[in-house]
């Protein structure tokens, strides 16, 4: 096991918002062993979000955080067996918008790859992920850490997180729910090229447990 340090500056645009601050984070970390691995830790944030619909604010959060991950993938790049499960657990409190803020962060995610003949030339592929945001209030959770969906590695076929509510501008607010799950067959079809067949789905939602009709 090893002892840890991180300091990030970050000066980022998204889909919905700007923003600029630092984040730290330290604790302990235990490198892949027996295809297991976790990091658990304090995490720290400063922060100032300009939103496109709601003016900025100033949050200020601090909070524990565990992460643990099993991984037995036979190749990371091009996995043919095998697969990684991950799992996320981060109370933050502090400051959101100058008032007292406090939620829970719970998020997992999965994959795993089937051969179907010896030589691995025809694999299919599962994956899912699942994640809640505890709070009282959307309005307590800032932008930058809402769920969002829709894009390169998460719904193929849709715009970088156009999947879930959207503001009365058309740009994505994030939700406190994210539910995703695909499911893809790989063929190789001569030396390294490979063709590949999925279907996928997702779902945001603004309240952390929603109800079957929530569907956006």
């Amino acid at each position: 096991r090893d002892v840890f340090a991180k300091f990030d500056a970050k000066m980022l645009e998204k889909e919905n918002h700007k923003e600029n601050g630092v984040t730290g984070s330290f604790g302990i970390q235990q490198a892949k062993q027996d295809n297991f691995s976790f990091n658990a830790g304090w995490f720290l944030e400063t922060s100032r979000i300009q939103t496109f619909d709601a003016g900025s604010s100033t949050n200020r959060l601090t909070g524990p955080f565990f992460e643990a991950e099993f991984d037995n993938r036979n190749d990371i790049l091009d996995p043919s067996r095998g697969g990684v499960i991950g799992l996320r657990m981060r109370p933050l409190t502090g400051l959101v918008s100058n008032e007292a803020s406090y939620f829970l962060e719970l998020e997992s995610h999965g994959s795993w790859n089937f051969s179907i003949d010896q030589k691995s030339d025809h694999v299919m592929a599962v994956r899912g992920r699942l994640g809640s945001i505890v709070s009282t209030q959307i309005d307590h959770v800032p932008d930058n850490h809402r769920f969002y969906s829709g894009g390169a590695g998460s719904v193929r076929g849709y715009g970088t997180q156009r999947i879930g509510p959207r503001d009365q501008d058309n740009n994505p607010r994030g939700g406190r729910f994210v539910f995703e799950a695909g499911l893809e067959y790989r063929q190789k079809l001569w030396k390294n090229l490979s063709g590949a067949i999925f279907g996928e789905t997702g779902l945001i939602s603004i309240d952390p447990t929603p109800e079957h009709s929530d569907v956006f």
